[in-house]
C-alpha cells in the first residue's frame, strides 16, 4: 500500500510539473510573439489592419448577398397580366359577399385603360346583378374617376338587386376631387328606398355609410340625404367627409336636418360630418348642436370640421361633456373652425381635463391641442386626476405625491417626464413659494 501511495503521489507531481512546463512555454512563446511585434513597422502594422478590414467587408457583402437572394425568393411576384388579374377578380367576385376595388386595383387589373373601360364597367355590372347577395361595397377614388360616366349604373345595379343584404357601403377616397363622385345620382338611386318588384317602402340595412370626397351643390341633396337617413335605423357610423359645399347654397343651419335625423338613429354612434375648407357661415346652428346632444348623449367619434363652428358652440359642447354620460370616448373633432377662438377652447379645455377617461380631441390651436394631450396622458395613463379632491382642487401634499409619482415613470422618454412635471409646476405656482 505505501508503495501504491508512492506511486500515486510521484504521478500527481509529474502532472503538476507537466503543467508548470506548459505555462512557461506559453511566456515563452507569447515573449516570442512581443520581440516579433517589434520588430514590424508602423506601416506594416497598418497593411495587416487594412487587410483584416477588407476581409470582414467581403464576410459582410457575402453575408448581405447571400440574405437578400434567400428574401428574394420568398418575395411571390406576381407576373400575371393585368387582364389575367382583372379575369381571376371576376371568378372570385361571385364566391364572396364583397365588392372591393381599391385605388391600386385601378392600374392592376387595367381598368385605367380606356379602350377596355366599356367592357369592364358592362362586365362588373353584369356580375353584380347575377351575385346572390353582396353585404360590402367599397369602391375608391380612382375607379369612381375611371368610370366617372357609368357611376349611376352601376349604383342601380347594386342597391335594385342587394337592397336587402347591403350593409356597409363606402364611396371615394381622400385623394379624389369632389367633382368626381355623382353625388347627385347617388342620392337619386337611394333615396328609391324600395326593390324594383315591392311596393312598400323598406328601411335600409345599411350599419356602415361612409362617403369620402364629393360636393353638395344644391339645397336638395340636403333633404334627399335627410331622406334617406330617416330610413336607415340600423345605421351605426355615418362619415361624410371631404366635403365641397357650393358657397352659393352656404346657410346658417344648413346641415341642421341632416345631423337632427342622424341624431334620432338610436344605433348611431359615430358621426362625423367635414368640409374640406371652413364654410363662409354657420352651417351647424347652436340649436341643432343642443340637440344633437339631448337626443343622443353618448358618442363614440363626432366630427364637426369645416361647419363654422364659434365659441357658442364651444360652450354648448362644454356644457354637454360635464355630464357624467356624455362624451365623445374616442374621437372629438373641430378643425377647420377659425371662428372659435382662446375663449372658446378655454371653455371646452376648463371641463376636458378633469375627465377621467377621454378619447382624442382635434382643434386648429396647436398650443391646445398640445396641452390637452399632455394632462390627457397624465389623467388616462398616470392617474393624475386621482390625487385632486374635488374638481380642481389639490393639496399640497397630494401635489408633491403627484410630481414624485410622475418623476418615477419608467417607460415614458425624459421629453415627456420633463412636460409632466412642468404642467403641474406650472398648474400650482402657490406651493413652489409656500
Amino acid at each position: 500500500d505505501m508503495e501504491a501511495d508512492g506511486e500515486e503521489e510521484e504521478y500527481s507531481y509529474e502532472e503538476m510539473g507537466s503543467d508548470e512546463d506548459e505555462d512557461l512555454d506559453d511566456d515563452y512563446d507569447s515573449d516570442d510573439e512581443d520581440a516579433e511585434l517589434d520588430n514590424i513597422s508602423m506601416s506594416e502594422l497598418e497593411e495587416m489592419a487594412a487587410s483584416t478590414a477588407r476581409s470582414l467587408f467581403m464576410v459582410q457583402m457575402q453575408v448581405a448577398t447571400q440574405q437578400a437572394a434567400e428574401d428574394a425568393e420568398q418575395i411571390d411576384v406576381d407576373h400575371r397580366s393585368p387582364q389575367e388579374r382583372w379575369q381571376e377578380f371576376m371568378r372570385n367576385l361571385p364566391q364572396g359577399k364583397v365588392l372591393k376595388i381599391m385605388d391600386t386595383d385601378i392600374k392592376d387589373m387595367g381598368m385605367d385603360e380606356s379602350q377596355q373601360q366599356n367592357a369592364v364597367i358592362g362586365e362588373l355590372i353584369g356580375a353584380v346583378l347575377q351575385h346572390k347577395g353582396l353585404t360590402h361595397v367599397i369602391l375608391g377614388g380612382a375607379f369612381l374617376r375611371a368610370f366617372q360616366g357609368h357611376q349611376r349604373n352601376l349604383y342601380e345595379a347594386v342597391w335594385s338587386k342587394h337592397f336587402l343584404t347591403l350593409t356597409y357601403l363606402k364611396l371615394g377616397s381622400e385623394e379624389c376631387d369632389p367633382a368626381i363622385m355623382d353625388f347627385s345620382g347617388l342620392l337619386n338611386v337611394l333615396k328609391t328606398l324600395r326593390q324594383p318588384t315591392q311596393e312598400d317602402c323598406r328601411d335600409l340595412n345599411l350599419t356602415e355609410l361612409e362617403l369620402v370626397s364629393f360636393s353638395i351643390q344644391h339645397q336638395e341633396d340636403i333633404i334627399s340625404l335627410k331622406t334617406i337617413l330617416s330610413h336607415a335605423n340600423k345605421l351605426k357610423q355615418l362619415n361624410l367627409l371631404g366635403i365641397r359645399i357650393d358657397k352659393d347654397i352656404q346657410a346658417p343651419g344648413l346641415v341642421d336636418p341632416l345631423l337632427q335625423t342622424a341624431a334620432g338613429i338610436k344605433s348611431l354612434d359615430e358621426c362625423r360630418v367635414s368640409c374640406t375648407e371652413p364654410a363662409s357661415g354657420t352651417l351647424l346652428s347652436p340649436y341643432c348642436l343642443v340637440e344633437l346632444f339631448s337626443l343622443k348623449q353618448k358618442w363614440w367619434r363626432l366630427g364637426l370640421d369645416g361647419m363654422g363652428l364659434d365659441n357658442e358652440h364651444c360652450q354648448i359642447i362644454a356644457q354637454a361633456m360635464t355630464q357624467e354620460a356624455c362624451k365623445a370616448g374616442d374621437l372629438l373633432s373641430l378643425t377647420l373652425n377659425p371662428a372659435i377662438t382662446h375663449q372658446g377652447f378655454n371653455k371646452l379645455f376648463s371641463v376636458l381635463f378633469q375627465k377621467q377617461r377621454m378619447g382624442l380631441v382635434k382643434v386648429d390651436d396647436n398650443y391646445w391641442q398640445s396641452n390637452f394631450d399632455l394632462v390627457r396622458s397624465m389623467n388616462n395613463l398616470h392617474g393624475r386626476l386621482g390625487f385632486f379632491e374635488s374638481g380642481s382642487n389639490i393639496s399640497r401634499i397630494r401635489w408633491i405625491e403627484l410630481l414624485a409619482q410622475l418623476s418615477q415613470i419608467t417607460w415614458e422618454d425624459e421629453a415627456h417626464k420633463t412636460n409632466y412635471l412642468w404642467f403641474t409646476i406650472l398648474e400650482r405656482p402657490d406651493f413652489v413659494h409656500s
